[in-house]
């Protein structure tokens, strides 16, 4: 992180890469994917869940589900994104590739994808 990059804008940056919402695919896939629509978990009905490749795009999508909404306060954000990882037993190793992200991205907001 550059000297004085704000903590709280660091944080930010690194809800946006937590899960959003998710993905039920007709195979019975499940895919958490974060504020850029990027995969950031993934696991199948019967399996462990791992990290998402952020540049896959997720096909044959049968429902989408949002955990919170602009509206919604920051913490709660960051809260809900981290209970949802939690419940998939996945809450640290999502929260270190997040601030990896962040950390070699600077600050931007939104990371770069192979789709844009």
């Amino acid at each position: 992180m550059p000297t004085g990059y704000p903590i709280g804008k660091r944080r930010k940056n690194v809800r946006w890469r937590l899960p959003y919402g998710l993905w039920v695919c007709s195979d019975g896939r499940e895919v958490l994917f974060d504020r850029a629509y990027r995969p950031c978990v993934e696991r199948q009905s019967t399996g462990e869940a791992k990290l998402a490749d952020p540049n896959e795009w997720v096909e044959h999508r049968i429902s989408q589900e949002h955990f919170y909404t602009d509206a919604t306060p920051e913490k709660q954000k960051m809260a809900v994104a981290k209970a949802k990882l939690a419940e998939w037993g996945i809450l640290e190793a999502a929260l270190r590739h997040a601030e990896e992200e962040v950390r070699l991205t600077g600050d931007q907001p939104y990371p770069r994808t192979a789709h844009a």
